[in-house]
């Protein structure tokens, strides 16, 4: 009677290895999320669309794409800030007015409303691959 034997290099390379075919399944997967997230990402001057970038890492027995903005700021457009997400306006802490330069302009004002969420990274997950998505809390 004949003996199966596996050939475990093999297998791990299919499933954990460049270019095997579960790498080249979800590499596919992970650049359409990354175009859907770079064709919702609001655009004022480009600079968070641009930076938008796919990292593949191998952990252990988990082979994980990370797909976001290495931008400090990058959270804000995508989760919102203020009275959109239940801190209230945001205020001056030191000084009597807020004082802040947009389009051109100089605004003094007392206090802003603050940014809603845009939610884009998770809508782009949800238009780049086929598995349902659970949205985590921002």
């Amino acid at each position: 009677m004949a003996t199966p034997r596996l050939n475990a290099g093999a297998i791990n390379h299919l499933l954990k290895g460049r270019g095997g075919l579960v790498d080249r399944h979800f590499s596919r997967h992970a650049a359409n999320v990354e175009r859907a997230c770079k064709a919702l990402a609001p655009a004022e001057t480009g600079r968070l669309k641009a930076s938008i970038t796919t990292k593949r890492t191998v952990a252990g027995p988990l082979v994980i794409w990370h797909i976001g903005s290495p931008l400090r700021y990058a959270p804000y457009p995508n989760c919102g800030t203020g009275v959109h997400v239940g801190r209230g306006p945001i205020v001056p802490k030191r000084a009597p007015k807020l004082v802040f330069f947009w389009r051109g302009r100089k605004w003094v004002v007392d206090s802003v409303s603050g940014q809603p969420p845009q939610r884009f990274m998770i809508e782009g997950l949800r238009r780049g691959q086929p598995y349902p998505v659970t949205p985590l809390p921002c």
